[in-house]
């Protein structure tokens, strides 16, 4: 007599955002599912035109990316793991994007009426 376990699907990470908290950085945060809450989740990402790439891996529900290169990244989470039964990866979280390039510099001369524009490889505070 054997009894098996039926898998379950973790939970779908909802709400994913991303901010730059630096030149080649992102934050990627979103909400846990209310239900078959998942014991962790992995953070995925695509730049334009290229491969999805893993970000890692957090049991928290935020996760900082660094050295990403220049261009349009596009973030997704996916939820795995939880107690008890076997659980499958939940479904993709909405997509997130975020352009990593340098940042732009406007500075006003009042006197001679000019603008200037800056290219830097760093955010300024």
């Amino acid at each position: 007599n054997h009894s098996f376990l039926s898998p379950i699907i973790a939970g779908t990470p909802t709400a994913v955002t991303v901010s730059r908290t630096g030149f080649n950085s992102v934050l990627v945060s979103w909400s846990a599912p209310s239900s078959a809450v998942p014991a962790g989740y992995e953070v995925f990402y695509q730049v334009a035109g290229g491969s999805t790439l893993s970000g890692g891996n957090t049991s928290n529900t935020e996760l900082t990316l660094t050295g990403l290169t220049l261009g349009t990244h596009s973030f997704f989470v996916v939820g795995y793991g939880a107690e008890g039964a076997p659980v499958l990866p939940s479904a993709h979280s909405n997509t997130a994007s975020i352009v990593i390039g340098k940042d732009i510099i406007f500075y006003h001369h009042h006197i001679k009426n000019t603008n200037y524009y800056f290219f830097t490889d760093s955010i300024i505070p």
